[in-house]
């Protein structure tokens, strides 16, 4: 029977568009319809809105269904351009795994419009109702992910030519941006549609579990990793600091050297595409199983090419005979030291600046 209904509403919706199109001909078959059966007559008469309204609804389902096929297509293919445990790569497995998402609530919303099964969803124990604001919602979500589309297009056309350390960082703001658009796409879909927005799908083949429980997880509107951590990975792939050489320097009065030192020689790296004016951060010195036991604040302002190192043997740190920190890093062989550095601020020769002396 539900199968008959939707056909009979199929085919009323095609006999209001015909009648339309030709009102001469309905005018001059009036005579013939005052035979037909008032139940039937009033059977059209229901079907005929809800036949049409049917249609388009199918209409627009099938266009979302195509539309975020072709956004799993392209995640799929930028998925493939990404090591495995890199930053890009998560941010676009993230995107692709939302995408997928939203495509198994679509096809669900498909079935029922097909089969007419009921379903329902409980969240925190009580069964979802959509908001009565429902209307306002959608319009208020649909301006916002016109929004996000445009600035993710933006960042695109931005990180087009761009390579190095700058195309990372634009590469990884297309990315952020591209997200946050997957998941207003999501929300939006699920308000649609009638599914709980803040829930993300589960359940057998990602769909939400018709008719059983589940658990309130809003879905998140902020990535991760952060974009601090993001840049923060950024700037310690653009600088490396390593230590060459240290020199225990005992004070001498005669020489006018009144403090004991250790005179450190490092050699500073730019992996970076850009000329670096300065960087500062913190060195790290651990022991042979890299138990940190000191750390020491290292600024550097002498210019570094862009793919060069240069050596600095003007490094000294004063030490304090009392202090087991400053006896250690002494006495412990440069064989069984271990050396990071923790970049807090790059200053480029262009003026643009990453990271925070804060």
């Amino acid at each position: 029977m539900p199968r008959l209904a939707a056909l009979a509403a199929t085919f009323a919706c095609v006999l209001v568009r015909h009648t339309r199109a030709r009102g001469a001909s309905l005018a001059m078959s009036q005579t013939r319809m005052r035979t037909m059966r008032p139940a039937y007559l009033l059977g059209a008469a229901l079907l005929l809105p809800s036949g049409c309204s049917d249609q388009e609804q199918a209409r627009k389902l099938e266009r979302d269904i195509e539309l975020m096929e072709e956004h799993i297509a392209a995640a799929t293919a930028d998925l493939a351009n990404y090591g495995s445990g890199s930053v890009l790569h998560a941010l676009v497995s993230l995107r692709l795994s939302v995408h997928q998402q939203t495509l198994a609530m679509l096809h669900q919303k498909k079935a029922a419009a097909w089969y007419f099964p009921q379903f329902s969803y409980t969240v925190d124990g009580s069964t979802y109702v959509p908001p009565d604001d429902v209307s306002s919602r959608v319009d208020s979500l649909a301006e916002e992910l016109a929004v996000a589309e445009l600035e993710w297009e933006a960042a695109r056309a931005k990180a087009e030519g761009s390579a190095g350390l700058v195309g990372a960082l634009a590469a990884m703001e297309v990315e952020t941006k591209s997200l946050l658009a997957a998941q207003l796409a999501y929300q939006l879909a699920a308000l649609r549609n009638g599914f709980p927005p803040y829930v993300a799908p589960t359940g057998q083949g990602g769909t939400p579990s018709a008719g059983g429980s589940t658990e309130r997880r809003p879905l998140p509107l902020s990535t991760e990793p952060s974009l601090k951590s993001k840049e923060a990975e950024a700037m310690q792939a653009a600088v490396g600091v390593r230590l060459l050489s240290k020199t225990y320097v005992p004070s001498d009065f005669r020489a006018t050297r009144y403090e004991d030192s250790l005179r450190l020689e490092f050699e500073y790296s730019n992996y970076s595409e850009k000329e670096i004016r300065a960087f500062t951060g913190t060195v790290v010195f651990s022991d042979i199983f890299e138990r940190p036991f000191h750390r020491v604040t290292l600024t550097v302002d002498d210019p570094i090419p862009a793919r060069r190192s240069i050596r600095d043997a003007e490094k000294a740190l004063e030490t304090n005979q009392f202090s087991d920190e400053h006896q250690q890093l002494i006495a412990t062989d440069l064989e069984d030291l271990t050396v990071d550095f923790e970049v807090k601020s790059i200053l480029f020769a262009d003026g643009t600046r990453m990271g925070t002396v804060r």
